[in-house]
């Protein structure tokens, strides 16, 4: 198994993968890629994914700014658990 197996799993397995890339990193200008994520079984895995490496596009149910915020978030809580 690969670390990336969840990726069969996802409910966007097969959709055009431009749909999940907007210019300037917002909200999809389709509505598919937001219900694809609404109903995905590995939304967190892909969510974590992306976050963790950094993607580019629309992941996980997140914008970019969304992935951006949440990980700023992140790394507050973690500074704070470490003081």
């Amino acid at each position: 198994m690969t670390p990336l197996d969840w990726t069969v799993r996802a409910a966007c397995d097969g959709m055009d993968t431009n749909l999940f890339y907007p210019l300037g990193g917002g909200q999809p200008e389709s509505p598919e890629p937001v219900a694809a994520c609404l109903r995905c079984p590995v939304v967190h895995e892909c969510r974590e994914f992306a976050l963790t490496s950094r993607q580019s596009g629309y992941w996980g149910g997140m914008t970019e700014v969304d992935r951006a915020s949440e990980h700023r978030r992140r790394l507050r809580q973690a500074l704070k658990e470490a003081s």
